[in-house]
């Protein structure tokens, strides 16, 4: 689907098809981390005192991708001076298809998107530097932070880094095909650079423990990208009491029988929703994107 390809030594760059009506470009970081655990990162996002009486499993790996976006934010979104270097007009990020998907929306230009990779990047691809943030974290999900532990995820975590995925998507007219050819060997340069080894470590004790499925309403999906959309016709109808973790959609207030959803009604409404892109297909999942609905596995 994507428009234009480039693959470097540290990393892909997929830049899809400019989305007429877009105002925005959307640039998407995709790290692979089979270890995170989406429930876990959900504890994070809450910001609340965990009580549990262990770590979850994957806690430490899913608290490390945390914390890499948490120091991004900390030194690039915390005010509209650092937010004007940073190029970067709002973020989010999430876990789907076994990756820690981030999207940073900027004005559509190759230097803002170049900043926003550039910075990201810079800020948060050398691991050493975040164990303090990953400490906090750890405290939060009522854990002791151990660096041997930090040094053993960190480890894993930067196998991940030296193979990331970026797509820009949105309004990419004036992403120029020479220009994108840079952007990818820049950003490969950037990350060769800025990773750092770490010290051997140890695995934690939370990676010997099961994963233990939601208590709540659930309903699992053939991909990634049919949940998501599923996902949108949900909040679209009923509100937003509804979460997307991959290809699992869960209902939080126990009512609704996912079995009686009507797919066809779903297509239907995407359809209605989406009638005027020449594109659509592209349109929904630049949406997604721009949301951490999905990652580069459903392009």
């Amino acid at each position: 689907m994507a428009n234009l390809e480039k693959k470097d030594s540290f990393c892909t760059l997929y830049v899809l098809p400019s989305v007429k009506s877009a105002k925005y470009a959307c640039v998407t970081i995709c790290i692979e981390s089979p270890n995170c655990n989406w429930f876990v990162l959900n504890k994070l996002r809450n910001n609340e005192k965990c009580t549990c009486p262990e770590l979850a499993n994957g806690s430490e790996c899913t608290t490390l991708m945390w914390a890499l976006f948490k120091n991004f934010e900390s030194k690039c979104l915390v005010n509209m001076k650092m937010e004007k270097v940073s190029a970067v007009n709002c973020s989010s990020y999430d876990i789907q298809d076994s990756t820690f998907v981030i999207s940073l929306v900027v004005n559509p230009s190759m230097t803002n998107v170049t900043k926003a990779i550039k910075n990201f990047i810079k800020s948060s691809f050398n691991l050493t530097k975040l164990y303090q943030t990953y400490a906090e974290g750890i405290i939060l999900l009522n854990g002791k932070p151990n660096r041997d532990n930090f040094n053993h995820v960190a480890s894993m975590c930067n196998n991940s880094l030296k193979k990331v995925h970026l797509i820009v998507s949105g309004k990419t007219d004036k992403l120029l095909d020479d220009k994108c050819k840079e952007l990818s060997k820049m950003a490969s340069q950037l990350i060769g650079a800025t990773i750092a080894d770490t010290e051997k470590g140890s695995a934690p004790e939370s990676d010997k423990r099961d994963r233990k499925p939601t208590d709540a309403n659930s309903k699992k999906y053939k991909s990634n990208y049919e949940a998501a959309k599923v996902f949108n016709y949900l909040v679209s109808k009923k509100g937003n009491v509804f979460k997307l973790n991959t290809d699992t959609i869960i209902d939080h207030t126990n009512k609704l029988n996912f079995d009686s959803l009507d797919m066809t009604k779903v297509n239907d409404w995407f359809k209605k929703v989406y009638v005027s892109y020449q594109d659509a297909d592209n349109a929904i999942k630049t949406f997604m994107l721009s949301k951490c609905q999905i990652s580069h596995k459903s392009l």
